[in-house]
This record gives C-alpha cells, sequence and structure tokens, in this order.
C-alpha cells in the first residue's frame, strides 16, 4: 500500500514542476515581450529602427509590429512559447508600448 501511495505522490510532485516550469518560462517570455516592445518604442522615438531593435531584444518565435498615429509610436511585441512541451498547445504572450516622437526625429 505504503508503495501505491508513494508512486502517486511522485507523479503529482513531477507534474507540479513540470507546471511550475511551464510558469515560469512563460513568465519570462512576456518580461522578454515588455523590454522588446519599450526598446522598439524608445528606438522609434529616437528616429532608430524600432522594429530591428524589438526584434532582437524578442527573440526567437517573435512578432513585431509597429504603428505610427500622429506624434506616437507604438510597438507591439508577440511571442509564441511551448510552455509545457511540444505536446501540448503553445501559448502566445503579448507586450506593447507607446513612445511620443522626439522633436525633430522621424522613424
Amino acid at each position: 500500500m505504503v508503495t501505491a501511495e508513494m508512486a502517486v505522490t511522485i507523479f503529482a510532485l513531477i507534474i507540479a514542476v513540470i507546471a511550475t516550469v511551464g510558469i515560469a518560462s512563460a513568465a519570462m517570455a512576456k518580461l522578454r515581450a515588455v523590454d522588446a516592445a519599450y526598446s522598439g518604442a524608445r528606438a522609434s522615438a529616437r528616429g532608430e529602427n524600432g522594429q530591428e531593435r524589438a526584434s532582437s531584444a524578442a527573440g526567437e518565435n517573435a512578432q513585431v509590429s509597429l504603428r505610427q498615429s500622429g506624434e506616437s509610436i507604438t510597438v507591439e511585441v508577440r511571442i509564441k512559447v511551448r510552455a509545457f512541451g511540444p505536446l501540448l498547445p503553445a501559448m502566445v504572450v503579448d507586450a506593447s508600448a507607446t513612445a511620443m516622437k522626439e522633436p525633430g526625429e522621424s522613424p
């Protein structure tokens, strides 16, 4: 009887560890998306290539879009994360940042 209980406990611990690692992976991707969006928006506001800056900061599996509306520039970053391995569907985390164009600059 103790063996069966131990097997169930070990299985539950393995599932808990996998879930914790998956959640941490998704959280890290979210932080990467926020940083990339902010970096791209600031670069675009200074007249630099914000799309390239955000793409390099976001890493692979990322989609970056840049939108200009009047004096503001918005960068949106979407990162596809396979937090729980290849067997489950990928999660998508996204972030956006908006910055005002600096005087005399044109993105």
